[in-house]
């Protein structure tokens, strides 16, 4: 007797896992037959990663660079730094 009633849960835990899965497959064939949806979110999320990528870089060089000027005790990376720093300022006050 227990062996049938181990075989019913089972049987009872495959019905569900079933009801589980069709009911996802209805809003996975809900979103094939709407592209125009999907289009949409996926521009939306390519701009939000673009926009997140153009912050980043605008946050991030810099901090990399002011550090970078710093960095006087290496003097190949120090001199290179101060060269560049200079050709920026000319190019500031030339506009």
């Amino acid at each position: 007797m227990s062996k049938l009633k181990s075989t019913g849960d089972e049987l009872q835990k495959s019905v569900d896992q079933l009801e589980k899965t069709m009911s996802t497959l209805s809003s996975q064939c809900a979103s094939i037959l709407n592209p125009g949806r999907n289009l949409l979110f996926t521009f939306l999320k390519g701009i939000v990663y673009g926009l997140g990528i153009l912050f980043a870089v605008a946050l991030l060089v810099p901090v990399a660079v002011s550090i970078l000027d710093n960095i006087q005790w290496v003097p190949l990376i120090g001199d290179f730094l101060s060269q560049v720093f200079q050709q920026m300022n000319i190019l500031n006050v030339v506009k």
